[in-house]
């Protein structure tokens, strides 16, 4: 595997096993949270969690029972762990290597784009819309492949003693989730939530 490939999922896998986030061990399931928000460039990856506690206490509070179910925004409110983000945004957590290689990883595609690059793409919103799509989209497949490994490694089912679902989504829950946690997750792990994305999130 690649080095960037290699650091995600060490990060991932390591995070997991060590994390001692509340409730963690009655887990129900587990998100991977892809974040673009300052770009391809910066992607962040998100690892959260639920439990039925957080899940009673959000049906509790008027949430509609299968939305409190599966929409981690309404999950518990700590991550497990993350990666790539910057000593600004969690010192504990910083993650400085991510950003090495992944502009390398980028770079090998013809991806990467210095900062002056990119200040003469955002002048011209059809090219830079056109850049970071291919970029967006070649990080999406990498993730699906990272995440997948979580289960074939066994490190999900070491951490739980079960094998839970894994959800793979960015900020909405669109067709690339439902198809990436199809990708992800072994056959039948998934279909109550695939029951509900169809309910709630085909239309959209």
């Amino acid at each position: 595997m690649e080095p960037f490939a290699e650091h995600l999922y060490r990060r991932l896998a390591e995070g997991l096993l060590v994390s001692e986030c509340p409730r963690l061990e009655e887990a129900y399931v587990l998100s991977l949270y892809v974040d673009f928000d300052d770009g391809p460039q910066r992607m962040k990856l998100w690892l959260y969690y639920n439990t039925p506690w957080q899940l009673r206490r959000a049906i509790s509070q008027g949430e509609q029972p299968d939305e409190a179910r599966w929409y981690f925004a309404l999950w518990e409110p700590e991550f497990i762990t993350a990666v790539g983000l910057s000593e600004q945004e969690c010192d504990r957590m910083a993650d400085t290597e991510s950003h090495r290689l992944l502009a390398r990883w980028l770079a090998r595609r013809g991806l990467y784009r210095a900062p002056e690059e990119l200040d003469a793409l955002l002048a011209d919103p059809g090219r830079y819309d056109a850049w970071e799509s291919a970029a967006r989209q070649s990080l999406l497949d990498l993730v699906i492949h990272v995440a997948r490994r979580l289960h074939d490694t066994g490190i999900i089912l070491c951490r739980f003693g079960r094998t839970i679902p894994l959800l793979v989504h960015q900020w909405e829950y669109d067709q690339w989730c439902l198809e990436a946690t199809r990708k992800v997750n072994p056959p039948g792990l998934i279909t109550e939530f695939e029951r509900w994305w169809w309910l709630e999130w085909s239309c959209g």
